[in-house]
């Protein structure tokens, strides 16, 4: 199977300014329909005061959500895709189109509240992982250190 991006970096810089609110959701939510999400869902989302307005609270089908913002790691660039046809069985080639770019978002959980243990976190924090584990390092940086641990 193929899959075409549909964008360039012009294009990518410029949809930066087009300020997309997104938002992680703890459900699974079977459509692909237009949603309301400003009337039904973003006027119902409250700053908690004891959170020190860090924590927000809202409700997904009666169930308590209490999120976070959560930016994107520095030097990174988030991006929406689209897929521009309906995905058939037996197709073989994908198109994805830029629909915009991000650089925060909403972090929701069922009555919890988010911590270092929520999945998007720790996804985020493997990318500082797998940055220090791949800087080169040199001989001479070696030798200093198994001279030191001799």
């Amino acid at each position: 199977m193929s899959i075409t991006l549909d964008f360039n970096i012009k294009k990518l810089n410029r949809n930066t300014s087009k300020g997309l609110h997104l938002h992680y959701l703890p459900a699974k939510i079977d459509g692909d329909a237009h949603a309301n999400v400003d009337t039904y869902f973003n006027n119902y989302t409250r700053s908690e005061h004891p959170f020190e307005g860090r924590v927000s609270t809202n409700a997904l089908r009666g169930y308590p959500l209490l999120g976070e913002q959560i930016g994107v790691p520095d030097g990174f660039k988030a991006a929406v895709l689209q897929e521009t046809r309906q995905s058939m069985r037996g197709l073989t080639a994908r198109q994805l189109r830029l629909t915009g770019t991000f650089d925060k978002l909403m972090f929701w959980n069922y009555d919890r509240l988010p911590s270092n243990s929520d999945c998007y976190r720790q996804a985020m924090k493997m990318i500082k992982v797998s940055d220090a584990l791949t800087v080169p390092v040199d001989d001479d940086e070696i030798k200093r250190q198994t001279e030191d641990h001799v």
